[in-house]
């Protein structure tokens, strides 16, 4: 948390502004990102100013909270943030298992995307998770009670105390290079939007995408069947909501938004769409409208779905850690249209 603030911050400092704020998110990740790689993790994916991790093996939580504080420390002591707000962290984790599909229409754009009951109760872990507090979820303090130092903060969910670790473990060695030798990269165009596509084709090669200010309408859509749940057949769950998605991603792209990403979100998932960023359009702000129109006519018993849209200037622009980046957007135009979203009636 703090990154809406200092946005609204270096909204007013002209052209700096964006790159100061690029430098501070990249930061922010590279620390982040840094400590799962180095407790043997992997970033699943960047979520705006989150992130997704797993863990395959045993995590000392205690350490791995330590070595995050630790990180979070050395960004918020950086010379871009002296004297401007300072960044928090929420972390909520569980253990259990998840699958991952690919969701979305190959044609205009996939995701990505982790699915399963363990899904939901990480984000209920992190809502209950204060500044620079981690909290873990029923299944991980039952396995880790008698090795960690936990208190319970209500309904199964336990707060975790950090414990000192003079020297972290060295387990990311070979992240580098497992990225780097991936093959048929041209297999992972469908999950980036073609603006975003577009705007690194035209970017000097080995550089980032500018980070700017623009106006942008921001259109959030949460929608919610029975694959969080459908674990007897997960794969004909994926099958059934990629038909409804389909659909949504081609009344989204008709209308020219951008698809930024698919998100968990408690009970389902939540899609984030752009109507001017990357790329600004003619009537962007009508086309949001007309987008929100046409998805929420999509609903029906087993496809529930409601949408959140507003208009502000956001920051956008390339952001993340060496080895994983995504284009992303925020400000208080995302954070109202996330909350006029959850406000809404399915």
């Amino acid at each position: 948390s703090g990154f809406t603030a200092l946005t609204r911050q270096l909204s007013r400092s002209g052209d700096e502004g964006p790159e100061i704020l690029t430098r501070v998110l990249n930061l922010f990740f590279d620390a982040v990102a840094g400590v799962v790689f180095k407790f043997g993790g992997d970033v699943l994916k960047f979520a705006g100013d989150a992130l997704w991790a797993f863990f395959r093996d045993d995590l000392d939580i205690g350490g791995f909270f330590h070595c995050a504080l630790t990180a979070l420390e050395s960004v918020n002591s950086a010379p871009e943030l002296i004297d401007r707000t300072r960044l928090k962290i929420h972390i909520g984790a569980e253990s259990g298992s998840f699958f991952l599909a690919s969701l979305g229409d190959p044609g205009v754009r996939l995701e990505a995307e982790p699915i399963g009951n363990i899904l939901g109760k990480v984000y209920q872990a992190c809502d209950i998770a204060g500044e620079n507090e981690f909290v873990i979820g029923p299944a991980l303090g039952a396995l880790r009670s008698e090795s960690e130092k936990l208190t319970p903060v209500g309904e199964g969910y336990s707060l975790v105390a950090a414990r000192y670790v003079s020297r972290p473990p060295e387990n990311d060695a070979g992240a580098a290079n497992d990225y780097l030798s991936l093959e048929g990269c041209q297999r992972l165009t469908p999950y980036v939007a073609r603006d975003v596509l577009a705007k690194i084709e035209t970017s000097v090669p080995s550089m980032s995408v500018q980070g700017e200010h623009r106006q942008v309408a921001v259109l959030f859509a949460a929608f919610e069947n029975n694959i969080g749940r459908r674990s007897d057949d997960p794969d004909q769950a994926v099958v059934e909501l990629n038909r409804k998605l389909a659909a949504c991603f081609e009344a989204i792209r008709r209308l020219h938004g951008s698809i930024a990403r698919i998100d968990p979100f408690k009970r389902g998932h939540k899609l984030l769409v752009l109507f001017g960023a990357p790329t600004k359009r003619e009537n962007d702000e009508i086309n949001g409208l007309l987008c929100a129109r046409e998805l929420v006519a999509m609903a029906d018993a087993s496809f529930r779905i409601r949408v959140g849209l507003a208009i502000g200037p956001l920051f956008c622009g390339d952001v993340g850690a060496e080895l994983r980046r995504e284009y992303t957007v925020m400000g208080d135009g995302i954070n109202l249209a996330a909350r006029l979203m959850a406000k809404a009636a399915w």
